[in-house]
């Protein structure tokens, strides 16, 4: 039957709904007194032999509990005193009497859907089972019912509400489709349930960082300045008429230059001899280079400068220093001088 397929539907939305809205707040607890009209199918005659209760006002009571926002459960007691026609027909007579009936009834409302928890407006889907008593006159009967119907309820604030509801009623027993209309006022004792919020979490600041002091400002040392000086010295070294021996008077003005070389540790120097203007030019070119080997050979031997570091070159009497015409200015031009070129870097 078509009620029948109804309520199976709704029994089995129920677990779901209670699965989305496992955790809840309020206590949800309600009380619903009703009034409305119950009426019986015309056909009433024919399936209660002898009986044809007639409609008339209805009183009852529900006591419910929300087990979710959207799905409530309600124990309902109803009671509707009136007349019903008895005996064949073409031979009425009537009896007072009354018709009773205990049900549980579920109430899934729109929430489930909307999710508006807190709205005033809210239509619902009931759909139920129990027991209905008819007793007039010598006439009774005890049927199991079938509930199933739509309704709303206005929510006036969180503890009343007014309800309306129409339902159709299945008589199972004897297969008769009767109704109810039905409206009340709905208390709500410990509030309607709400999904449980979880509480913000508590943001705890973070524990301020350990002091640590600053490393200690290092000042750069300064870049060194490449320092070049070009060095001309005059040695000093004379020589006696076609010799080339040095004489030990002259080895300071030697060690100057090999001391001026270890200051300038890449420097290199050029040794160059030279003659007076006497004898042949042949002879004075071998003259001098051997004067200027003679002083290479002493900063290399006795001073330990590196000989790689030294040339020995003879430029005969070329650029002489003095008048080759008197004895003097001729000992002034045999002579030795180094020229030293090279680099060092000092700290600025």
């Amino acid at each position: 039957m078509k009620l029948n397929r109804i309520a199976l539907a709704v029994l089995v939305a129920a677990p779901l709904s209670v699965a989305v809205h496992a955790q809840t707040t309020g206590l949800g607890v309600t009380v619903t007194p009703l009034v409305g009209y119950q009426g019986y199918s015309g056909d009433s005659r024919q399936k209660f032999p002898g009986l044809a209760p007639q409609g008339d006002v209805v009183g009852a009571i529900a006591l419910g509990y929300e087990l979710t926002p959207s799905l409530s459960v309600e124990a309902q007691y109803n009671d509707s005193r009136g007349e019903a026609g008895l005996g064949a027909q073409g031979n009425p007579t009537t009896a007072d009497g009354s018709a009773r009936s205990l049900e549980g009834n579920f109430l899934l409302n729109s929430d489930i859907i909307t999710g508006d928890y807190s709205g005033s407006f809210k239509p619902y889907v009931l759909v139920g089972a129990g027991q209905q008593n008819l007793n007039y006159g010598t006439a009774k009967t005890r049927d199991t019912i079938v509930n199933a119907g739509l309704g709303a309820f206005y929510r006036i604030n969180e503890a009343l509400a007014l309800r309306v509801e129409g339902r159709g009623v299945q008589n199972v027993d004897h297969d008769l489709l009767d109704w109810k209309a039905l409206t009340g006022l709905q208390v709500t004792l410990g509030g309607h349930k709400r999904p449980y919020v979880a509480p913000a979490p508590v943001e705890v600041p973070p524990a301020p960082a350990p002091y640590v002091a600053p490393a200690p400002v290092v000042e750069p040392a300064p870049a060194p300045v490449q320092l070049t000086e070009d060095l001309k010295l005059e040695l000093r070294v004379f020589f006696d008429t076609n010799k080339s021996e040095i004489k030990k008077q002259y080895q300071p003005e030697i060690a100057k230059v090999a001391d001026k070389l270890k200051e300038f540790p890449a420097a290199t120097a050029e040794i160059k001899g030279y003659t007076d203007s006497r004898g042949s030019r042949k002879l004075n070119d071998r003259l001098s280079q051997a004067r200027a080997e003679a002083v290479k050979t002493s900063l290399s031997t006795d001073y330990g400068i590196d000989a790689g570091r030294l040339t020995a070159k003879g430029y005969s009497w070329d650029d002489p220093v003095a008048s080759n015409k008197t004895v003097e200015g001729r000992a002034l031009n045999r002579r030795v001088v180094a020229v030293i070129a090279g680099s060092r870097t000092v700290a600025q």
